[in-house]
């Protein structure tokens, strides 16, 4: 007992000591804590109005290269490389003679994209460390830079609901000054990417501003395009849906984006789907419930969820007070699973269709009941073959459409499908649209028959998709006359465009960021233009068989396949004699000895099959359980 009390106050008596040589070790040795004497290299980009730090950039797998990200703005012999040793970094390239980079020095002497064999060494000439550097730079593309207050994004990729405040640096391609300010709040963006390294990012300004001439906001998002290896999908079908006349889609602009000094890929600064004047340009329903009730926080009120039938649902607030006219703005998505099951307002339709208002985001009991009662009023009578006329935009609908098949969006009638509604004082009827997210697209998805280009698919080859589109298509002839009148006359000619030249020349805005992103990420220098490649085979493949579809009147047989265990089974349109070509396995887990069979003959069915007549498939052991 005696030795330990002594051997306590011992440590007590020398803890000042040892906390003074940790103080002192670390404020003489800068490199602590650093796996690398590159990974302490840092660069000062002078631009006008403020200067960037940008840190070196080291591949896990390859910890022997060395990237620095520069932006377009960069002016070499303006820009100082810094470093932590008093020792010399000498770069060789072949033939050259040695250059020298002093830390504190610039880079006048340095060339873009060559791979430098790199070397540390010490004032008494000793090799401290030898590697690889490449200096990249993108050209006349913007740059944001977002530095949060903790210095990390640890926090934020932890879990997407979390926000951290921060500073935020706007420059276009030559280093003009686009916004500079707070930020309330950076914060995850997304889905199905979420869970990908590259993230997207929602970021709202402190002050509202008009980036690029999108239209003022305080909301943006950071669009990472991680899904697509062309990084342009969103822009081609986000145009397409503009050109053709589609209201309030949003805009975007390619950007580079550091975050805390490191650079993280190309991203693009979008316009986000939401209730505003330049955004969508409707009643502010949700503006109004906050004026009619008095809490800070919506809330603080009870949240009240309802069942009326097995699948139908409402779910909402319980406000004290509602406007005057409840009838409009709404802006509504179509949602599942537990993207859908998280919110506040929503309601699920007699159908099993969920729906998540995103404005008003705090609905009222009766503002939710009312935009229900529309869309069920709608699914009613769209599959029955009745006349919405009444109901919808005909046309926004049939535009709508349009866009998801010309591209087979894997998320088509499922997720990110947007719809909205003003004030029947305004306008009485429901839109389709915005369009949304598209980065898993065009021949892109890797779901099987979402990739397949001479089918049909009606919006409904995603797990809980919608019926809407398909009973418009197959029991409503004007929507099918709009549907092959506006193909032939406003999307054809997009798809000859692209093909004829508009493809490369998306390819070559995207180029300009000098293959920056592909380093960073790790991926094959080929990877880019392999998946431009195969956008322009789908597309071609696309509109050979939507020609002989909706320009030539083939005749379509439709395939169902009713696969056990998903709340909604895919439609699929196919030409007298065409296959399936991939089908998914009719049973979750993939069980080998299970088949797909036609329902009414017990015939086998598979990807050669050649169809002839409309049909049900099932799998073989439904079938022989029936």
């Amino acid at each position: 007992m005696r030795k330990k009390s002594l051997f306590i106050i011992f440590i007590m008596a020398f803890m000042p000591l040892m906390i003074y040589l940790c103080w002192y070790v670390y404020a003489n040795d800068p490199f602590l804590g650093y796996r690398s004497y590159f990974d302490t290299i840092s660069i000062d980009v002078n631009g006008k109005g403020k200067t960037k730090t940008i840190f070196t950039f080291t591949p896990e797998r390859f910890r022997e290269d060395h990237y620095i990200f520069l932006p377009s703005s960069a002016v070499l012999s303006e820009t100082k490389i810094y470093y932590k040793t008093d020792g010399v970094l000498l770069l060789s390239f072949e033939n050259e003679e040695d250059k020298a980079l002093y830390s504190g020095g610039n880079l006048s002497n340095v060339e873009r994209d060559k791979i430098y064999q790199a070397s540390f060494v010490s004032r008494s000439g000793e090799l401290l460390e030898k590697g690889k550097v490449m200096f990249m730079q993108s050209v006349d593309t913007a740059a944001v830079y977002v530095d949060t207050a903790s210095g990390g994004m640890d926090n934020i990729y932890a879990d997407k609901e979390h926000r951290e405040r921060g500073k935020i640096f706007i420059e276009d391609g030559s280093g003009k000054i686009e916004y500079m300010g707070d930020l309330k709040y950076i914060k995850g963006h997304g889905n199905t990417t979420w869970k990908e390294d590259k993230k997207s990012l929602g970021i709202v300004l402190e002050d509202a501003a008009d980036l690029f001439n999108m239209g003022a906001s305080y909301d943006w998002v950071l669009m990472a395009n991680c899904m697509d290896q062309t990084m342009m999908a969103n822009s081609m079908v986000y145009d397409m849906g503009r050109k053709a006349g589609m209201r309030f889609t949003a805009e975007m602009k390619y950007a580079d984006l550091y975050l805390n000094g490191h650079y993280n890929g190309l991203y693009q600064i979008a316009e986000k789907n939401k209730v505003a004047p330049g955004r969508v340009d409707i009643t502010d329903l949700n503006t109004k419930n906050q004026r009619a009730n008095t809490a800070i926080d919506p809330l603080s009120y009870e949240v009240y969820s309802v069942n009326y039938s097995d699948p139908g649902e409402r779910q909402g607030l319980f406000l004290p007070y509602d406007p005057v006219d409840i009838s409009g703005g709404y802006l509504i998505e179509h949602d599942y699973g537990e993207k859908y099951d998280h919110e506040v307002s929503k309601f699920r339709t007699k159908t099993g269709d969920r729906f998540v208002l995103r404005s008003p985001v705090y609905a009222s009991k009766a503002e939710v009941d009312y935009i229900a009662g529309v869309f069920e009023e709608l699914e009613e009578k769209a599959e029955k073959g009745e006349d919405v006329s009444d109901l919808i935009n005909l046309e926004s609908f049939a535009d709508k459409y349009l866009l998801e098949e010309i591209v087979k969006n894997d998320g088509a009638g499922a997720t990110s499908s947007y719809f909205y509604k003003d004030a029947d004082g305004v306008d009485p009827l429901i839109y389709a649209g915005p369009p949304w997210d598209y980065d898993m697209a065009l021949g892109n998805s890797g779901r099987g028959l979402t990739d397949v280009a001479d089918h049909l698919d009606f919006c409904t080859n995603h797990m809980q998709h919608t019926l809407i589109f398909y009973y418009l298509y197959m029991n409503n002839r004007d929507f099918l006359s709009l549907v092959k009148k506006n193909y032939r006359e406003k999307y054809r000619p997009q798809i000859v465009d692209l093909l004829e030249g508009g493809l490369d020349e998306y390819v070559s805005v995207v180029d300009q960021d000098d293959d920056m992103d592909t380093a960073r990420w790790q991926r094959g220098p080929d990877e880019r233009m392999e998946a431009v490649e195969i956008f322009r085979e789908f597309l071609k493949k696309r509109m050979d068989f939507l020609d002989r579809v909706w320009l030539n009147d083939e005749k379509i047989y439709i395939v169902h396949l009713e696969k056990e265990g998903t709340s909604r089974n895919p439609y699929i349109g196919l030409l007298e004699g065409g296959t399936m070509q991939v089908l998914p396995s009719p049973r979750s887990g993939g069980q080998d000895t299970v088949w797909w069979v036609n329902k009414e003959t017990g015939e086998t069915v598979d990807e050669n099959t050649r169809i002839y007549e409309d049909m049900v498939i099932i799998s073989s052991a439904y079938y022989e359980e029936k």
